[in-house]
């Protein structure tokens, strides 16, 4: 408990190798001084206290935590020393003062390492973003390529499909595995869109690599030949290997195979082509099927966080639902702010037109969820990495934006907002309290009250 009360900088401690490499650095300079200075192995008639070089690294690299290991190494010696008889001519003045400077350099560490993380999170977060962005502008180009060519006999679209599919990878599974049908309808996907004849989709352990039993299959492939030089190739690299890759062996029973890569560089699966049709293997089609196997992991890896947020809010949107947990989490292990904003609109003729400002005038990481009811209408904006400041810009940006267009303020067009910060223990909490449910029907209510 005492931990919690410690400003955030001081509550991560340093790990065990860490630790150990603390007294390892601080024990070797305190050997190598009674040996090359042993009449003043504490350097106090020296220009610069050399020896307190230790306790300052330490500090500017591990934080506080570690510079006061380093430091008490230190003075357990002198203490040590002192008890032995030993003069070595250590004043209190001398290790006050030095104390005090390791506990400024420890201060510094502890919030520039703190900083450096989160500034780590905010950029994993926004890589993966981008990463579900162009994947999304991949499947929408194939998607109507593939519509052009085919509308009268394909009338359900490529990334309709796969949204259907990722759907149904939600209600389906909770525990982060792939389910068989799920599987199998996924790869018959595959199979019509690249042309496959003979594959198999197989899961993966923790640590990435492939399980030897298929979870679905499609035309008579073999058992998995786990030496086979391909699949040594793909695990060993991590990535899609083909039959023409720089490095791969000619002697494969295989054409392909490919991991199932989620935006955080987690695989959930694996696919290995026995055959394939000749034209489709170009680089085009094959950056398409990673593009394929990589949405499709997204959906596997996140159904677990997701599905019981599309249980309670059935009618959440998928993308909403995705990125609430991830911000929690961000919000919750690295104090990165993000917000809910609630807008409650009265209704009225102009309701339908007042949602489709809100939703269509946010920023570019901002996600919108317009939810109707029969006698109610609310838009939720999620504002990733907003903290009060920035939510302030962006309700005076709407306001000024809906005097501009309509001439009235908020008040006066009778639209309500209420600020939620993501500091609950779920997504679903979260929206429990931005959204209180009935308990009978399960309907969304709108709070009548603004904060």
């Amino acid at each position: 408990m005492a931990m919690i009360a410690l400003p955030l900088h001081l509550r991560r401690l340093p790990t065990k190798w860490q630790w150990s490499e603390v007294c390892a650095g601080t024990l070797v300079l305190l050997v190598l001084s009674h040996i090359w200075v042993p009449e003043d192995p504490y350097l106090t008639q020296s220009p610069f206290p050399w020896i307190w070089l230790a306790p300052v690294l330490m500090a500017l690299r591990y934080g506080l935590w570690g510079g006061l290991l380093s430091s008490s190494l230190i003075l357990g010696g002198v203490l040590m020393e002192k008890g032995m008889g030993e003069r070595i001519g250590v004043s209190k003045a001398y290790l006050i003062g030095e104390l005090f400077l390791v506990l400024i350099c420890g201060e510094f560490g502890s919030r520039w390492n703190l900083y450096g993380k989160q500034l780590g999170e905010r950029l994993r977060y926004l890589s993966e973003r981008l990463h579900d962005t162009t994947v999304a502008y991949h499947l929408l180009g194939m998607s109507h390529q593939h519509l052009e060519a085919s509308l009268a006999s394909r009338p359900l679209t490529l990334r309709v499909a796969l949204a259907r599919l990722r759907g149904m990878l939600v209600k389906e599974s909770s525990s982060g595995s792939i389910p068989p049908a799920i599987a199998q309808r996924f790869l018959q996907l595959l199979a019509q869109y690249f042309q496959l004849e003979c594959a198999s989709l197989y899961g993966a352990r923790a640590d990435g690599s492939i399980l030897p039993h298929p979870i679905a299959t499609i035309g008579n492939p073999g058992p998995l030949v786990e030496d086979d030089p391909l699949v040594r190739y793909a695990q060993a690299s991590q990535d899609r290997v083909h039959v023409m890759s720089d490095g791969a062996a000619s002697d494969t029973r295989y054409v392909v195979v490919a991991p199932a890569t989620t935006s955080d560089e987690h695989i959930v699966g694996w696919l290995a082509v026995e055959q394939i049709r000749f034209l489709n293997l170009h680089h085009e089609s094959l950056h398409m099927l990673n593009v394929f196997l990589s949405y499709f992991a997204d959906g596997v890896h996140l159904a677990p966080l997701v599905e019981p947020i599309l249980h309670r809010f059935p009618d959440c949107p998928l993308p909403f639902a995705q990125e609430l947990p991830r911000l929690i989490r961000l919000q919750h292990e690295w104090h990165q702010q993000s917000r809910l904003v609630v807008f409650v609109l009265r209704d009225g003729p102009s309701q339908d037109e007042f949602a489709q400002v809100l939703c269509h005038n946010i920023r570019g990481l901002d996600l919108a969820w317009d939810v109707q009811r029969p006698n109610s209408r609310v838009v939720c904006i999620l504002l990733p990495f907003s903290d009060d400041a920035a939510v302030e810009g962006f309700l005076a940006r709407m306001r000024q934006l809906f005097t501009e267009r309509f001439g009235r303020t908020f008040d006066e067009l009778g639209i309500h907002c209420m600020i939620k910060s993501l500091a609950g223990a779920d997504a679903v909490s979260v929206l429990e309290d931005a959204f209180p449910c009935s308990h009978d029907d399960h309907h969304l209510l709108v709070p009548s009250h603004t904060h």
